[in-house]
């Protein structure tokens, strides 16, 4: 399993029940440069589009081991159609300002497992070993 975003993995929110998702930093704060977000594991391209609920622009992969990874906050790119396959590591969206009261260029990621039942994206992250870390260096995975 990959990193949805480069490293290091910074949560700037965490997952709750009023935000069943984390959001993670997506931008080199000393040269403001964004980097794109990254399949988690080879999936299957379900859904692309955009929608309120999910800050605008969205994609919905189901991934080999059965889980679900909605990625939200993206430039939507041309090349991502939905049936396509992507492999672990691929460039899944470049981040966007679609977010709700813009707090800045970051990748809201949602999993699920079987019949879209939420998981904790963290517990997930620990489960597979990637290590992750909160804005204030306090808690890490």
């Amino acid at each position: 399993m990959k990193y949805p975003v480069r490293q290091p993995m910074i949560v700037t929110q965490g997952y709750s029940e009023k935000h069943p998702a984390v959001d993670l930093r997506n931008t080199d704060m000393k040269t403001h440069i964004t980097y794109p977000h990254y399949a988690m594991e080879n999936s299957v391209i379900l859904k692309t589009g955009k929608g309120k609920t999910y800050g605008e622009n969205y994609i919905l992969l189901k991934g080999d081991s059965g889980l679900y990874y909605l990625y939200c906050h993206n430039v939507l790119m041309n090349e991502l159609i939905v049936g396509y396959t992507v492999e672990e590591g691929d460039e899944v969206g470049i981040p966007d300002l679609s977010g709700l009261g813009n707090t800045g260029y970051h990748l809201h990621l949602e999993i699920f497992g079987d019949k879209y039942i939420r998981r904790n994206p963290l517990e997930i992250f620990n489960e597979f070993g990637l290590k992750w870390s909160y804005k204030d260096g306090k808690k890490k995975g």
